[in-house]
C-alpha cells in the first residue's frame, strides 16, 4: 500500500523490503534478547519504518537525488544494518511467544489478512475522500502544476514515503509474530514484487495514477501467481 502511495505520487520505493527485514531484527532483538516488551518492541520496529521514511524523502526531497538511486541506497544500509544487528543469525520469537496465542481474540494466523484488509479501507478511503489523496494524485500528474495550484508539494512526498516506510514496518512486526522469528534475509526479493502489484493493480510508473484498492488486488493476484506456477 505504502509502495503504490509513492508510486501514484511520482516516486519509487526499493526499500520497503529491507524495511521489513529490519524491522523483524529489531523487534526480535528487543523482545528475545533483552525482554522488552512485546507492544514496545513493536512500536520500535514502527520507529524504524518511521526513519527509513524520513532518510528516503531528505534524499529525495532535499538532496535532490533520483528516487531510484536514494531508495536503493537506503535498501542496502537497512538490509546490512539486519545483518550487522543479527550477526548472520535469527532471533526465536516463537520460543517465548504462547501456544495458540490470541491478539484481541483472534487467532494469530488471521492476523495478516485482518491487518491488510484495515489498512487498504482505511487508505483507499483516505485517498479519495481527502485532500491529501487528492494532492497525492496532483503531484504524481504534474509537480509543477500542483506547485503553482498551492500544493504543498514537498510535504506530501514527504508523507508518501514516510507512509511507505511505516506500513513496510507494520508488515514487518506482523510477520515476525506470524512467522516467530527476525531474519535479515526476511522479505528478500519483494521489491520487485511490490512495484509489479502496484502495477498490476493499475498504477502507472510516471505517477499520477492508481489506487490503494487496486494495489492491494494486484499483491493478490501477482502472489496467487506466483504460488500456483510452481505447482
Amino acid at each position: 500500500i505504502g509502495a503504490a502511495i509513492v508510486i501514484i505520487s511520482g516516486g519509487i520505493d526499493l526499500a520497503p523490503g529491507a524495511v521489513i527485514a529490519l524491522t523483524t531484527v529489531v523487534t526480535g532483538y528487543l523482545f528475545v534478547n533483552l525482554g522488552v516488551p512485546l507492544w514496545l518492541s513493536a512500536l520500535a520496529g514502527v520507529g524504524v519504518g518511521v526513519a527509513a521514511g524520513l532518510t528516503t524523502s531528505a534524499l529525495v526531497v532535499r538532496a535532490r537525488l533520483p528516487p531510484f538511486i536514494a531508495t536503493l541506497g537506503i535498501m542496502g544500509i537497512l538490509r546490512g544494518a539486519a545483518f550487522i544487528v543479527t550477526e548472520a543469525r535469527f532471533y526465536d520469537l516463537s520460543a517465548k511467544l504462547p501456544r495458540d496465542w490470541h491478539v484481541l481474540g483472534v487467532s494469530i494466523d488471521w492476523l495478516g489478512p485482518i491487518v491488510m484488509v484495515a489498512l487498504a479501507i482505511g487508505f483507499q478511503r483516505l485517498m479519495t475522500g481527502y485532500q491529501w489523496g487528492r494532492s497525492v494524485c496532483a503531484v504524481g500528474g504534474n509537480e509543477t502544476a500542483a506547485l503553482f495550484s498551492g500544493i504543498p508539494v514537498n510535504r506530501i512526498k514527504t508523507s508518501a514515503y514516510v507512509l511507505s516506510g511505516v506500513l513496510a514496518a507494520i508488515s514487518g512486526i506482523v510477520l515476525a509474530v506470524v512467522q516467530g522469528q527476525g531474519k535479515a534475509d526476511l522479505a528478500s526479493g519483494y521489491e520487485l514484487d511490490i512495484i509489479a502489484s502496484a502495477v498490476v493493480g493499475g498504477a502507472s510508473l510516471v505517477g499520477g495514477r492508481g489506487s490503494v484498492a487496486g494495489a492491494v488486488l494486484g499483491a493478490l493476484i501477482f502472489g496467487v501467481l506466483r504460488d500456483a506456477l510452481p505447482q
